[in-house]
């Protein structure tokens, strides 16, 4: 008999469905990441700092700016599916960043953050790019859902701060806070992972940003996220509990979900595969992405091609499409090519899918969530 792996569940089992459906999840929206090229060379310089430049991320990633949501947006609407409708991001956004200000007026002993709405307003002073993610939101382009107050783990980040671990003040005073970290008593070296906690204090500040967050988000919004996606794919029971009492329904994510470093002691494993359609025991369900457009993580892969035929195989198995494709591919601010080149790819994508199944549906998660809780 054939054991069936982690990767093969994924197509097998759960929910099926003969409609041709494709999603664009696409993470990190609101969070800053490298003000600048010229902050992030400097780091690099002083030597202090260790980033993790191969993935892409500290080399592209930042606050989006009008002309990268301009053109984003041109391109999402260069396509028509079957009921006329254009394709459209599930934009999965923080909705807070760090006050770098008052945090260092109480010497790193408290944590401050502002809204992602006066952190675009530093950015861009002249055109704050919040206006385009309305119109986006009204043009039925991109369409935000829940991935946390902020991308980042604050009670590990102000411990850093505070015994000025390598580097950490040096990129405290840059605005920076997404380098790498190596500390002896500490195995978490990223401090992007908002929900790996390690005890009970950490895990009450998690549940505390989880309703802040939740709260802010529908402040801004005007509606309440039904979704989440928990930064760096890391969060445990604990973390899907809080989501429930606050309405989450269904959360995103890959296809093997990381515990935090306190489940995996818990359990003795690492974390467990997951389906789309399963549901967890609160009666949350599991969306899980089948397909990659991330052409800033692996340039030396053909992005366009590798993403058709996960799609093709999503189809085969009767699974919607639910394509992977963070912010960074879209961001031109650090570098210009960045972004011009992966929107090429990114039209060139939406053109092909339409051609290969003119049946094709754009839609958003929270709709795809709909579809699943109906038909069970």
């Amino acid at each position: 008999m054939q054991r069936i792996t982690g990767h093969s569940k994924a197509n097998v089992s759960g929910w099926h469905t003969s409609r041709r459906i494709i999603i664009i999840e696409s993470d990190d929206w609101g969070s800053t990441r490298i003000p600048s090229l010229e902050t992030l060379n400097t780091l690099i310089q002083q030597k202090k700092v260790e980033f993790c430049l191969e993935t892409g991320f500290d080399k592209n990633d930042t606050i989006a700016s009008p002309s990268d949501l301009e053109n984003l947006f041109e391109v999402l609407s260069s396509v028509k599916d079957k009921n006329n409708n254009s394709a459209v991001i599930t934009a999965n956004c923080v909705v807070a960043n760090p006050d770098f200000e008052k945090i260092k007026e109480s010497d790193f002993s408290e944590y401050h953050y502002e809204w992602i709405t006066d952190t675009m307003t530093k950015y861009y002073p002249q055109a704050n790019p919040f206006n385009l993610w309305k119109q986006g939101m009204d043009n039925e382009l991109f369409y935000p859902q829940f991935h946390g107050r902020e991308h980042l783990n604050v009670q590990l980040w102000l411990d850093l701060l505070r015994n000025n671990i390598n580097g950490a003040r040096d990129a405290f005073n840059e605005t920076v806070y997404s380098q790498l970290f190596h500390v002896s008593d500490d195995n978490r070296t990223y401090v992007l992972s908002a929900y790996d906690y390690r005890n009970e204090s950490e895990r009450l500040f998690i549940k505390k940003s989880i309703h802040e967050g939740l709260n802010i988000f529908e402040k801004l919004f005007g509606y309440r996220s039904v979704s989440a996606i928990s930064p760096c794919y890391i969060w445990d029971d604990y973390v899907e509990k809080c989501y429930f009492d606050e309405g989450i329904k269904y959360i995103q994510g890959g296809l093997f979900q990381h515990y935090s470093t306190f489940q995996k002691k818990q359990f003795n494993k690492a974390g467990r595969y997951h389906y789309c359609g399963e549901r967890n025991k609160s009666g949350q369900y599991y969306l899980v992405r089948n397909c990659f457009f991330e052409p800033s993580q692996y340039k030396n892969i053909d992005s366009v091609d590798k993403c058709l035929n996960k799609i093709k195989l999503a189809f085969f198995w009767k699974k919607p499409a639910i394509i992977s494709a963070h912010r960074l591919n879209f961001i031109g601010a650090l570098d210009m090519n960045n972004r011009d080149k992966n929107l090429k790819s990114l039209a060139i994508l939406l053109k092909e899918i339409v051609k290969r199944w003119p049946d094709i549906e754009f839609t958003t998660s929270d709709k795809l969530f709909d579809m699943i809780n109906k038909q069970d």
